[in-house]
């Protein structure tokens, strides 16, 4: 059975488990070990989210989003930043069910609009996105730009 949560407080076991179940560089490629303190942090902002998707009381998945605030008239954004399923779990719906789980806690944040970013040559996420509901933005000439500090 799939079952998602909201995680609002996280101790050292569940770290643990974290690191145990996305060995270093899952989901992503390139994320390090899970820290307790840095997770810790983070959901105790209200305005993220950090959801975790378990299935028969395994972690199957996870999702995270952050709540952006405008500053003119516009309603707030989600920036939906990071999703993983682990490789046993794949195809079983557990990122839309992740995915619809994180749609249903942004309009509850008040939130009208989310947002991914990822590559076209990513082809599941791709189908992911688009089996979800999300719709590919207007093709544009923007350009990402890093800043390490």
């Amino acid at each position: 059975m799939l079952e998602i949560k909201r995680i609002l407080e996280i101790d050292q076991k569940l770290i643990a488990l974290l690191n145990q179940t996305f060995k270093k560089g899952e989901p992503d490629g390139k994320s390090g070990d899970w820290n307790l303190e840095n997770v810790k942090e983070f959901v105790k902002i209200s305005d993220n989210i950090f959801l975790l998707a378990y299935f028969d009381n395994q972690i199957a998945g996870m999702i995270s989003a952050y709540k952006l605030q405008r500053m003119d008239d516009k309603k707030s954004e989600l920036f939906f930043y990071e999703i993983g399923v682990v490789k046993d779990f794949r195809q079983k719906g557990v990122g839309k069910a992740l995915i619809e789980e994180l749609k249903k806690t942004a309009k509850e944040m008040n939130v009208t609009e989310m947002f991914v970013l990822t590559n076209k040559s990513n082809i599941p996420a791709m189908k992911l996105y688009t089996s979800t509901g999300g719709i590919v933005a207007k093709e544009t000439d923007e350009v990402m730009f890093e800043y390490k500090l």
